[in-house]
């Protein structure tokens, strides 16, 4: 079309030097036409496409940051509601625990043995095992295992399928530090992880029930070792730690993504 209307814009031109178009006005308006249709087509067919494209990738960026949002903000959502006290109970029952497990530490870990005195110190040992459960468990919503599927889902979909969208199409991401501290925090709240930690304690408890003279046999085996308490209470805490870093984490980073 570019060649015919260069064509015809070259024979009008012509046409004018030697006064062909003097006595055809009919003839005139219509290679007029004609020559401004070659030239008009394809100029508003390169426009046209030119804001289709620009319109497509726009509206591609809008639906990448709508999804980041709202992915985001699922994933904190699910965060916080595995925790129904709020953060701040975290960390009370964190200290908590620690203010429990401190003497037991002193006298066992670092002291000059790793064994009871007494079947009674066995018992607060048991106790304490209790109370790390109780807490725990009461501290976590009964509705865990929804929310352990639901916050790794999420953040499957965030990491992968959202944050390629974003990156497509120039959007805003998390730097570098957020998605590592982020993932790391999710790695380690799962239903297995929790399930892990549970199992082991349940079984701890229950080692006396393997003693039919109750603590005065379990006081006396060389199998109770009390080692495995404190890295038992240790992944308790790292477990908490993790709950607490996940919730405030995946609140700014759902802040981030929905005002990007």
């Amino acid at each position: 079309m570019w060649v015919a209307g260069t064509v015809l814009l070259f024979l009008g031109i012509w046409g004018d030097s030697v006064n062909y178009w003097d006595q055809k006005p009919f003839l005139v308006n219509i290679c007029s036409a004609l020559t401004g249709v070659m030239f008009g087509i394809p100029l508003a067919l390169i426009v046209l496409q030119r804001v289709t494209v620009s319109e497509t990738d726009a509206a591609e960026a809008r639906a990448a940051r709508r999804l980041a949002a709202r992915v985001s903000s699922d994933l904190a959502l699910a965060s916080a509601a595995l925790i129904p006290a709020g953060t701040s109970k975290v960390r009370d029952v964190k200290n908590h625990l620690e203010t429990l497990v401190e003497p037991l530490q002193r006298r066992y870990m670092y002291g000059p043995s790793n064994r009871p005195d007494s079947p009674a110190e066995v018992k607060t040992f048991l106790d304490a095992v209790g109370e790390f459960m109780y807490c725990t468990e009461t501290l976590l919503s009964p509705d865990r295992t929804r929310l352990f599927a639901e916050i790794e889902a999420q953040w499957s979909i965030l990491n992968t399928e959202s944050r390629s969208r974003l990156l497509e199409t120039g959007g805003k991401w998390l730097d570098g530090l957020e998605v590592r501290e982020l993932a790391s925090a999710v790695a380690m709240v799962t239903e297995s992880a929790y399930k892990r930690w549970h199992d082991r304690g349940s079984s701890f408890q229950d080692e006396l029930q393997r003693y039919p003279g109750g603590l005065e046999q379990a006081y006396s085996s060389e199998d109770f070792d009390f080692r495995y308490f404190f890295r038992w209470a240790a992944e308790c805490q790292d477990f908490l730690s993790a709950v607490d870093e996940l919730i405030t984490k995946s609140a700014a980073a759902a802040g981030a993504l929905g005002s990007a």
